[in-house]
């Protein structure tokens, strides 16, 4: 890429936790981080209190070293059975020793003062438990759950570098040694809080897994070539320092998504312009729409809808903090007027590498669905992708209908999804401030009728000339194109 991805981990935020004003959520990535249960044997010291007795005696010999015992016996007005009992417990231990008629305290009684003016007993316990790490950074991991088929074809973050079984556990070695105080707290427990690491005698791999990462991915509004990253949805800043290597590991990922400006093509403009020419307009130029002027336009004026503003421009993927919120907004006025209740909501996804990875495409597409059809109601409204060949099989887990299109159909860069008769939103994603760099969705979201109709003409044209083939269904349907033009009819104008 001719552009570097910065990481934006902590420290623009504001106060309230919302992103600044210049910077803008173009798309939200879920990542799967490899994981493993490690069974670790350990030793742990753990505080204990002497009798007062004998914790006063190890006071008094700490001050006065080398006591005859009778002279101990009358400091505590014990009997002479009474003291030896006590300095018999103190040498039987290791923490005093008899010479000469006198008692002296043993270099372990001493050390039972190193840290302050009590002595402090401790005890010494053997354990074993099962601990779970990531395997990028070593540091410790979200604890094991099962994961949906569809978060399963989540990308999984790589593994830099394939290290031998005594590599690896020497570094779980050492990172549990440096993180034991966290499991800790994670762990609890009121008698735990005493305990410090003594030993670590084992390392032994168990189970690998994956645990999910959310990776928000954003832009400044002047220097829109610049991807950033933002991980506060997983972890806090400081915990994110000890994970820089998952960190760089997410930035390399988002860097590998990126396009070629040359690559929008004038069909995918056409369609933004022919839907939303009132949105539009001002940014053709020679007949080629000014696409970095139209993006500055939408992060200026980006609003909300209301009943007087059905369309509004829109920076981002429609899963966006900001984007969800609108097309919320656009169901429920779409809702509340007269419809026709949809049968199909429909999709087609633009080729770029990664769309959709996250789990809150199946969300929206459920949200969809609860709109128009309550809880409990037999008629769902059903999902069609329609897309390039060879997509991820995740798309499979997340639409009842999978639709390939062949790549001279598609126009480049071209997104659209559509509720027939209620909403729809229409992007084109290209890189923007560079000739090669992230492609940026940017378009329209409308709940207005007359756009929603162009829409849909549009995307009848499309599917009359196009070639497409069948590569999921769940249910009983011969011909889901057939269904969709069905759909597409049943709401012409």
């Amino acid at each position: 890429m001719s552009k570097a991805l910065n990481i934006f981990a902590h420290g623009d935020e504001s106060i309230d936790g919302k992103e600044p004003q210049d910077v803008v959520e173009i798309n939200r990535l879920e990542l799967r981080l490899p994981c493993r249960t490690y069974r670790i044997s350990y030793k742990v010291s753990e505080n204990s209190e002497f009798s007062l007795a004998t914790e006063f005696l190890l006071r008094l010999l700490r001050l006065a070293d080398g006591m005859q015992e009778e002279a101990i016996g009358e400091f505590f007005g014990f009997t002479s059975d009474e003291i030896r009992f006590v300095i018999d417990y103190l040498e039987n231990a290791g923490y005093a020793r008899r010479g000469n008629g006198r008692v002296y305290l043993s270099e372990s009684g001493h050390a039972l003062f190193v840290d302050g003016e009590e002595p402090r007993l401790f005890e010494v316990h053997s354990k074993q438990e099962l601990f779970e790490f990531d395997l990028i950074s070593s540091t410790p991991a979200d604890v094991r759950k099962g994961l949906t088929q569809f978060e399963h074809e989540l990308p999984e973050l790589p593994l830099e570098v394939t290290q031998d079984p005594g590599q690896t556990s020497k570094r779980i070695f050492q990172s549990f040694s440096r993180f034991f105080q966290e499991f800790r707290s994670r762990r609890g427990g009121s008698r735990l809080e005493k305990q410090s690491l003594y030993t670590v005698d084992d390392v032994q791999p168990e189970l690998r897994y994956n645990s999910i990462i959310p990776v928000k991915l954003l832009v400044r509004a002047d220097d829109p070539a610049y991807v950033e990253i933002n991980l506060l949805d997983w972890r806090s800043g400081a915990e994110l320092e000890d994970r820089a290597t998952v960190v760089q590991s997410c930035a390399k990922f988002a860097s590998s998504i990126h396009s070629r400006s040359d690559e929008l093509s004038k069909e995918a403009i056409q369609w933004l312009v022919t839907c939303a020419p009132e949105q539009t307009q001002r940014f053709i130029k020679n007949d080629t729409l000014d696409v970095e002027g139209f993006f500055r336009a939408c992060v200026r004026q980006a609003g909300e809808l209301r009943v007087d503003r059905p369309t509004v421009r829109i920076v981002g993927n429609l899963w966006t903090e900001a984007n969800r919120t609108r097309m919320a907004a656009a169901l429920r006025y779409a809702v509340a007027r007269p419809h026709l209740n949809p049968k199909l909501q429909i999709w087609l996804r633009p080729n770029v590498p990664h769309w959709g990875a996250t789990t809150r495409l199946p969300e929206l597409l459920a949200a969809v669905d609860k709109q128009f059809h309550g809880e409990g109601e037999s008629e769902r409204v059903r999902s069609v992708l329609i897309g390039e060949e060879h997509s991820s099989p995740i798309f499979n887990y997340g639409f009842n209908a999978v639709l390939n299109i062949m790549h001279r159909d598609l126009p480049a860069g071209l997104e659209l999804f559509l509720v027939p008769g209620q909403v729809c939103y229409i992007a084109i994603h290209s890189p923007i401030g560079s000739d090669d760099a992230y492609p940026i969705p940017v378009g329209v979201l409308s709940f207005d009728p007359k756009i929603t109709n162009l829409a849909q003409q549009s995307l009848s044209a499309l599917l009359s000339r196009a070639y497409l083939s069948q590569s999921h269904c769940d249910w009983d349907c011969a011909d889901v194109r057939s269904n969709v033009e069905q759909e597409l009819a049943r709401f012409a104008s």
